[in-house]
């Protein structure tokens, strides 16, 4: 069975096949029941009618009934109306009485005037409505449509029929209309077995798109620390041959990028000789402008291979995550820069109190402060969040005053923002400089090679997360978030 469904085109038509098969059978199955039970309705309409003659005409009762005379006794209860006397006759029971009027445009000479059924049950009382008796319908057409309501509910009635004042005879006929003898209504099994055909087919369905479900999901969180680069082939054959086409894409992928980082490596390590070798050559020139214009080119075109080098080693996303203390890192990075004299600042996250619920004891609601200075663990890449953390600042001082870093933390997900003073751009245009090689407009005046943001935002995306920009009262707020989980 498992390699039938081994194909999604397969699946397909097995489900396809089964519903019609299994619809068929269903119906089948309800028609069958249907037939049944009219079968039986209309056999106990006939004798209904055999009835009424054995009872009229002295003919032979129907098959399975008989026919009695009352006692004594028993008639003279049923005169006086003590039915519940009747020695046949339950004590507690509910009595239906159902009146056979003769017909007015061809009446029956041989029908009592004062011919009624009495019907007793213990169980309810019978709804004559049913009967749908008009002054055309004859007498055995009366007592057909009886027997035939008698054989549409599952009970055991005792009947007694007066003929005239005198004469009261019982009846029984459970062969006819009691439960033991009514058809098996397999109408609710046929919905029972309908309703699980259908949960079947449903599941089997889903189970087929579940798998795609469940690639689609991998395939969005594919950039996430710690995702495993190939997928899994599992699933349809359909569904396995895209997976191998997908993995086979970003293998040759990785080794493109491999590949044009080993260039990029061998090309800086190569260009470090002649680079080092103009600068010594450099430091001989007698003009101080010439020379540092010089030096500038030398060390704007090193600049540019590492840059690109960086931004390479980002896509590769090769480096090991593991757990650690950002607050820690962040504090190492600002540390670094208030070394080296730029205005870089780290706030610290306020205290938070949160107000408690009053308990059973007291009514006084109680309060409980989370530190501010709590640690954030996250899993990531220290190394590439540094770096990242290091080019948001680098572009806060470049278009800012100065940097002023804070964390905002919650269960979920974990802020680094980066705030700038007086910056030039907004945050619609630091979102259009996250493209490689985007610069601003002051390019003239400020270092750098427009590959900052665009690693930034790079990294965000490796640990799953992203890089976003917007305005606060200062400046331009940069917001590295990063999921927790």
């Amino acid at each position: 069975m498992k390699a039938w469904l081994s194909s999604l085109s397969e699946h397909v038509i097995i489900l396809v096949i089964s519903s019609f098969v299994g619809g068929l059978f269903i119906m089948w199955l309800w028609n069958q029941s249907e037939q049944n039970w009219r079968t039986y309705q209309n056999n106990a309409y006939y004798a209904g009618r055999t009835m009424y003659n054995a009872l009229v005409h002295h003919a032979y009762p129907p098959p399975g009934m008989t026919i009695s005379e009352l006692t004594a006794t028993d008639k003279k209860y049923a005169i006086t109306g003590e039915y519940t006397r009747i020695k046949s006759i339950p004590r507690k029971s509910r009595l239906t009485v159902v009146p056979v009027k003769r017909n007015i445009a061809n009446p029956d000479i041989l029908t009592p005037s004062n011919m009624r059924f009495m019907i007793f049950s213990s169980e309810f009382a019978y709804p004559t409505s049913e009967l749908h008796q008009t002054s055309m319908q004859s007498g055995a057409e009366i007592t057909a449509e009886l027997t035939k309501m008698l054989a549409s509910y599952c009970s055991n009635p005792m009947l007694i029929v007066q003929l005239d004042a005198n004469t009261w005879k019982a009846i029984e006929g459970s062969s006819i209309w009691g439960c033991d003898s009514a058809p098996r209504d397999s109408r609710l099994i046929v919905l029972i077995t309908a309703l699980a055909f259908i949960a079947i087919m449903a599941t089997l369905s889903l189970n087929s798109t579940r798998e795609f479900d469940l690639f689609a999901k991998t395939l969005r969180i594919r950039n996430k620390i710690g995702s495993n680069s190939r997928f899994e082939s599992r699933g349809p054959k359909e569904l396995k041959n895209l997976v191998a086409a997908l993995n086979d894409y970003l293998q040759s992928e990785s080794d493109n990028i491999e590949k044009r980082a080993a260039l990029l490596s061998g090309v800086s390590h190569d260009l470090g000789t002649p680079a080092t070798r103009l600068r010594v050559r450099t430091a001989l020139i007698e003009d101080a402008e010439l020379r540092g214009k010089l030096e500038n080119d030398i060390d704007s075109m090193t600049g540019m291979i590492e840059s690109v080098l960086n931004y390479t080693r980002a896509e590769l996303n090769s480096e090991t995550p593991r757990k650690l203390f950002l607050n820690t890192l962040v504090e190492s990075v600002v540390s670094d820069y208030q070394d080296t004299g730029h205005p870089v600042t780290f706030l610290q996250a306020e205290d938070v109190i949160v107000e408690g619920a009053s308990s059973i004891f007291t009514s006084v609601h109680g309060n409980w402060k989370i530190s501010g200075d709590r640690n954030i663990i996250v899993v990531g890449q220290p190394i590439s969040l540094q770096r990242a953390i290091n080019n948001l600042i680098d572009n806060a001082l470049k278009y800012g005053r100065s940097a002023s870093l804070s964390l905002e933390a919650s269960s979920m997900s974990v802020d680094i923002c980066i705030d700038d003073e007086g910056g030039e751009f907004g945050a619609s245009q630091l979102e259009a400089l996250t493209q490689p090689y985007k610069r601003g407009e002051n390019t003239g005046f400020t270092s750098g090679h427009g590959l900052g943001l665009t690693i930034v935002d790079a990294i965000a995306k490796q640990h799953g997360g992203k890089l976003g920009f917007e305005n606060h009262q200062n400046g331009t707020r940069a917001r590295l978030s990063i999921p927790r989980n």
